[in-house]
């Protein structure tokens, strides 16, 4: 009798004890997956940290036309081979030559030009955000006859961005200051560097 007493302790104990390890190791299980879903929601979340408003390459680009308040000018996008040539009219007319590099870095930034949120989805009021009377424009025509138009309005509180939109859409986008300068620029910024020559070395 003592000994089955004993048989049926060992083996209560026995059944204890692998039910404890069944816990923790169930217990140990879900605090993994846990963190897995924590991590894949982290990089769900750093991979919206910026919404793409234009994605192209330069050679779809048919023309770029900036519109601010110091002036108006037409960039051209010129086939020429593998690398792209740029005509800028404003320019040709004051006997200057567009910097290659210099309008090369303007169509390379609006190929991939982003913003770093929404402010605001149906804004009642454009005026708000200055909006109403953008500062400054700038239309990107495409080869395929498409066009979108970027509509710079003030700059936030603190300068910490300024507010966008494109035009006959309704959300209000925040961009960052280094975006919003090129809205500004006027073609004296992109023509080439004349090199000033000097015959103080000269034998």
């Amino acid at each position: 009798m003592k000994n089955n007493i004993r048989a049926l302790a060992i083996s209560f104990c026995c059944m204890l004890a692998l039910l404890g390890t069944f816990l923790a190791l169930k217990f140990l299980s879900s605090e993994d997956d846990d963190k897995k879903k924590s991590h894949l929601t982290a990089g769900t979340d750093e991979s919206v940290s910026s919404i793409s408003l234009i994605k192209t390459e330069i050679k779809e680009i048919k023309e770029i036309a900036v519109k601010n308040q110091d002036s108006e000018f037409k960039i051209e996008v010129v086939d020429d081979g593998d690398e792209p040539n740029f005509k800028l009219e404003a320019l040709e007319k004051a006997g200057k030559s567009p910097s290659k590099d210099l309008v090369k870095y303007l169509a390379q930034d609006l190929c991939n030009f982003s913003a770093s949120k929404i402010i605001s989805e149906n804004p009642q009021d454009d005026e708000k955000y200055g909006l109403k009377e953008p500062k400054a424009t700038i239309k990107v025509s495409f080869k395929d006859s498409t066009s979108k138009t970027l509509l710079l309005g003030e700059n936030t509180s603190f300068d910490s961005g300024a507010y966008l939109k494109i035009d006959e859409e309704d959300k209000i986008y925040l961009i960052s200051m280094s975006d919003a300068s090129i809205f500004l620029n006027t073609p004296e910024n992109y023509a080439e560097v004349e090199k000033e020559h000097s015959d103080k070395n000269s034998p």
